[in-house]
């Protein structure tokens, strides 16, 4: 005969053997999803020793604040946490600051923008025209997304004149 896989008392009724089965898979279950948000809460502390969310958090931001433009695999990789939990405070650190987007798995600013029109705004004077599909290609982004923050700063940041002009077919 077979064993069971939950605690059975041969002296026990088949009820109460059904019911031991099911008091032992809750509890492995309950033991299971207490472990699985410990280990989800101990992923970040074991791996860069920091220690709460919170200071995933600071860190993401300062990172932010910093470079403008974040890769969140990046940040994977060399905080040691897992993807999931990136992207998940990602979102989160977006949507909480209409200053920044998510696109294509990066964390970007518009301060990062702002920076890029500038770069843009020097290579005219450098050479005049410049085209979209160039840009975005050295951004590593879509036209669409190059054209959607660069056209607010037309006129600002970057200040086109009659004799440049940035070529707007790919």
């Amino acid at each position: 005969m077979e064993e069971l896989p939950f605690p059975q008392n041969k002296n026990s009724s088949y009820a109460d053997n059904i019911s031991a089965a099911k008091d032992a898979a809750f509890s492995a279950a309950s033991e299971s999803a207490v472990l699985r948000k410990n280990v989800a809460s101990m992923v970040y502390q074991k791996a860069a020793g920091a220690g709460t969310w919170e200071q995933l958090h600071f860190e993401m931001v300062a990172e932010i604040e910093r470079s403008g433009r974040v890769s969140l695999v990046d940040f994977s990789d060399v905080l040691g946490v897992d993807l999931y939990h990136i992207e998940k405070e990602g979102r989160h650190i977006v949507c909480s600051n209409p200053g920044l987007m998510l696109v294509n798995g990066e964390i970007i600013s518009e301060l990062y923008w702002d920076g890029i029109g500038e770069e843009i705004n020097e290579k005219l004077q450098e050479s005049s025209q410049m085209s979209l599909a160039e840009i975005a290609a050295q951004l590593h982004v879509g036209s669409e997304l190059v054209m959607s923050v660069l056209e607010p700063r037309l006129g600002t940041i970057v200040r086109l004149t009659h004799s440049f002009q940035i070529v707007l077919m790919n």
